[in-house]
């Protein structure tokens, strides 16, 4: 997935990758990349959640975090540029500060 721009004014994720976030039940993507995107806006810019697995890890780099939304969401977790869960494989991923995992936002 590249180039891509998500701008929105307090929408709950700006990208979601991986179905975990709602479906927890279901099997991890694999496989992929994302890079070269720009995300804005958002309470959470960048949501990992069920991606990739140790054959098929996804990278994720050279993408563009603007401003998150203020304040929190999702249950009162506060607004993060990159939310990445232990049920992921990212390699390599882009350096940045991670969040709490999100379930059932």
């Amino acid at each position: 997935m590249s180039g891509n721009r998500v701008s929105c004014s307090g929408c709950t994720f700006g990208f979601n990758i991986g179905p975990h976030t709602r479906w927890i039940d279901s099997p991890n993507i694999f496989g992929g990349s994302v890079v070269g995107n720009t995300a804005a806006g958002a309470y959470f810019l960048f949501n990992v959640n069920g991606a990739g697995t140790a054959d098929s890890p996804i990278a994720i780099v050279n993408n563009t975090f603007g401003s998150t939304a203020s304040g929190t969401a999702c249950n009162g977790i506060p607004a993060s540029s990159f939310v990445m869960c232990n049920d992921s494989v990212v390699s390599p991923v882009q350096a940045v500060s991670l969040s709490a995992c999100l379930s059932n936002c």
